[in-house]
């Protein structure tokens, strides 16, 4: 009884360590920052958006409409996204 217990809270404990680990990552995954370009802007559904390119990486990210009416691409400048929203394009 006493291995069963300890079979179950060990497993346990692995378990919860792999969730954590794979939450960590997809957490990690979805904040990009450094500089890129701008090189389009459109709006669908009433949502913004921006399409931003690093050399050969181009990232998709939805814009506040004040900053989608202030910028003209093409533009350069430091890109901070968080969960798929930009945070700030200096």
């Amino acid at each position: 009884m006493g291995y069963f217990v300890l079979i179950i809270s060990g497993t346990l404990v692995v378990a919860l360590a792999v969730r954590k680990v794979r939450e960590w990552s997809v957490r990690v995954k979805e904040e990009v920052s450094g500089n890129y370009l701008l090189v389009k802007k459109y709006e669908s559904e009433g949502q913004y958006f921006g399409v931003f390119q690093q050399g050969d990486k181009e990232i998709t990210a939805e814009i506040e409409p004040a900053l989608y009416l202030r910028l003209q691409p093409p533009v350069r400048g430091f890109l901070s996204i968080v969960a798929g929203k930009v945070r700030r394009f200096e």
